[in-house]
């Protein structure tokens, strides 16, 4: 069922496709020109205000396409709109039912202001992504008592932050659920230290 969603989800982007020119506002210069600027060995200036996940995603895409906005938004719609309905699956078969999650999943897949942002050229979806990456990876720590998922939840954390630094108030979130993990101090110690 997951795949279908994800074809449904590819197939709504696809209609959107062409039909819309690409979503801009004033902050989008501030990380597309560095992500071309990098791409074209120009520097990597981001100034005071930027942080530095989304233009690198950027960059990777204009060295893949080019620099056609449009272009590089359908890339967006293709990358993102499958891991937002992957990931709002995973977290809710994480922590509801399978025909909950599915529901959600559905829900994503055909999101007219999720298909709107995905459009933007702005950090918004990426920031979602991560956040919903970081809290997968966490509750799959805590669940499964896996210390394998620390450093990669200490992975997303990291690229959550560096994609929008609003992302640090879930610092005391993170910290206080590593308090639930199963077994001893050392063993949430050891947890901690692999996350940070």
């Amino acid at each position: 069922v997951l795949g279908l969603l994800l074809v449904l989800g590819v197939g709504v982007r696809l209609a959107f496709y062409g039909s819309v020119p690409p979503m801009l506002n004033p902050d989008s210069a501030g990380y597309y020109v560095p992500a071309r600027n990098l791409v074209y060995g120009d520097g990597f200036d981001l100034g005071l205000r930027r942080t530095p996940t989304y233009p690198l995603f950027l960059a990777g895409v204009i060295a893949f396409v080019g620099e056609d906005l449009q272009k590089i938004v359908t890339v967006q719609h293709f990358i993102f709109g499958p891991l937002l309905i992957s990931l709002i699956y995973l977290l809710g078969r994480l922590t509801t039912t399978r025909l909950a999650a599915l529901l959600a999943a559905a829900l994503v897949a055909i999101s007219g202001p999720l298909l709107l942002y995905e459009h933007y050229v702005m950090t918004e979806i990426p920031f979602g992504i991560l956040l919903l990456a970081l809290l997968s990876s966490f509750l799959l720590l805590v669940k499964r008592a896996s210390l394998s998922w620390a450093p990669i939840a200490g992975l997303f954390f990291g690229l959550l932050v560096l994609c929008r630094p609003s992302g640090q108030i879930l610092a005391p979130l993170v910290l206080g659920m590593l308090l639930l993990l199963p077994g001893g101090w050392r063993r949430r110690v050891t947890a901690a230290g692999l996350l940070a």
